[in-house]
């Protein structure tokens, strides 16, 4: 047993000295593309050198640097039928806001988003940066079907 919790520590550590971690003043999107990991790095282009997109299984993450007030914003966007009333879509988008606390969704024009911010002040590292990305594509999909079952997608 103990030789076991040895070895889950040992490779611990390597993995912990191995992830990378970038200063505040050196995020930028070609840096934040070399964060990702395998489940990322294939899918991810960056966007007329403003943006990075992460576009997999359907959802396109798009991930913004925000210089002046060290924040990631990270978002993707859907576009919804024309003949929502805006009274039933801002019901069902506070439904939602209401219920999670990880994102906020909103709509503008025949669009809804769902957006989250994180701070980097302190700079970020390979896991923190590629564990955010899970969970806003796990909530990226929830987000999407509960659209689906409400029937507002163009799509």
């Amino acid at each position: 047993m103990k030789k076991m919790v040895l070895a889950v520590l040992l490779a611990l550590v390597s993995v912990c000295s191995f992830a990378e971690t970038l200063q505040s003043d050196a995020i930028r999107v070609a840096s934040l593309k070399n964060l990702l990991n395998d489940e990322y790095a294939p899918y991810a282009s960056i966007y007329q050198n403003r943006d990075l997109d992460i576009e997999k299984s359907g959802i396109c993450v798009s991930i913004a640097v925000g210089a002046e007030r060290t924040l990631l914003s990270f978002n993707t966007v859907w576009r919804i039928k024309k003949q929502i009333p805006e009274a039933r879509l801002a019901l069902l988008l506070n439904k939602w806001n209401f219920n999670k606390f990880f994102t906020t969704a909103y709509s503008y024009e025949e669009y809804v988003a769902l957006e989250y911010h994180m701070c980097y002040d302190g700079g970020i590292n390979t896991e923190n940066f590629n564990g955010t990305l899970d969970v806003i594509f796990e909530m990226a999909e929830l987000f999407r079907e509960y659209l689906q079952d409400a029937k507002v997608l163009d799509r």
